[in-house]
């Protein structure tokens, strides 16, 4: 008996002694051998959520401006959305575009710029009137795997006829009077309103028809003079402009505008209209008014890059001529 309980303390002795070895680091060895439970039981994954703006897009040729739109992880925090973005269209696709491929944190977003391949700008057999796709694949995604992103291409002739209709605002500036030899030149407010009504566009031309109105107070001067001819009073009186005058080929120009000086044309078209070419002067037709806007289809507004306006307000008895200029807004209606 006294053997066996001998036996079994020993046994005891070699567990205790086992369970308490050290590693090479120091460390307690610990015999219950506890695993990583991450590595059983890994966090779960986080599914991103994809959002497109932007879209469908419009290329008008020959110009070919960059156009873009916007892929966006709106997802929770912690995902991630992995994108590629494919032309699955013959010849290997008609287009070019950035960022083809990604990864997005929640609330990044990436711009694509698209536009098409020069190789295809002037290919005999023109892409104009086509319809074409760019396809964005999510695969994580957990609200779209796949999503087709229109891209129609036009030739630029076809956006003219939007701008047809009324387009009305404001216009606001200065009258300028006369000023003696090193003295300032005197200047008065001015400001009204405008409707144009443009009827027609001439693509071959590019002149157009259509009516301005005009309405508002304008400024003309009156003086003081001493008997050396120095003024001594300028004094600005109002100049009830109110009138519509017609404009055709004879004195109204158009030319499309590059957008935001880049070279690129897209949506935006600058009309002319010189209201007192080959009008006497004096005389009431002089007055005016030159009009210059630039109309932009994509957000519908007008105005003035640089001068918007410029009148010949005259004093309605002796016919002294002054000038007024400024700049224009508005919109379409």
């Amino acid at each position: 008996m006294k053997k066996q309980v001998l036996i079994l303390l020993i046994l005891f002795g070699l567990f205790i002694i086992n369970s308490c070895q050290k590693d090479n680091n120091g460390q307690n060895k610990s015999s219950n051998n506890n695993s990583d439970t991450t590595k059983k039981n890994p966090p779960p994954v986080v599914p991103p959520i994809v959002t497109i703006t932007q879209t469908p897009l419009t290329i008008l040729l020959p110009n070919n401006c960059t156009q873009s739109f916007i892929i966006t992880n709106t997802g929770p925090q912690g995902s991630i959305l992995n994108y590629t973005i494919a032309d699955d269209g013959a010849l290997g696709g008609f287009l070019s575009f950035t960022n083809g491929t990604g990864s997005l944190a929640a609330g990044s977003g990436a711009t694509i710029m698209v536009s098409v391949k020069p190789a295809f700008l002037n290919s005999k057999v023109s892409l104009v009137g086509s319809s074409l796709v760019l396809n964005v694949y999510t695969p994580l995604a957990s609200n779209y795997t796949k999503i087709p992103v229109p891209v129609k291409i036009k030739n630029i002739s076809s956006i003219l006829p939007l701008f047809i209709g009324t387009w009305s605002g404001t216009w606001t500036g200065k009258s300028y009077g006369r000023n003696n030899p090193t003295e300032a030149q005197p200047s008065s407010p001015v400001s009204g309103t405008w409707t144009l009504t443009l009827k027609t566009i001439d693509t071959i031309g590019l002149t157009a028809t259509g009516s301005l109105t005009w309405n508002g107070t304008d400024a003309y001067w009156t003086y003081i003079v001493d008997k050396n001819g120095i003024i001594t009073t300028a004094t600005p009186n109002p100049f009830i402009p109110n009138r519509t005058i017609q404009f055709d080929a004879s004195n109204a120009t158009w030319s499309y505008d590059a957008v935001g000086g880049s070279g690129c044309i897209q949506s935006q078209i600058n009309l002319i209209i010189a209201g007192f070419n080959n009008q006497p002067n004096p005389s009431d037709a002089f007055y005016g008014p030159w009009f210059s806007a630039v109309l932009d289809l994509s957000s519908n507004t007008a105005f003035s890059s640089g001068n918007g306006f410029s009148t010949h307000p005259y004093a309605p008895v002796t016919f002294d001529t002054n000038f007024s200029n400024g700049t224009i807004t508005g919109k379409k209606q």
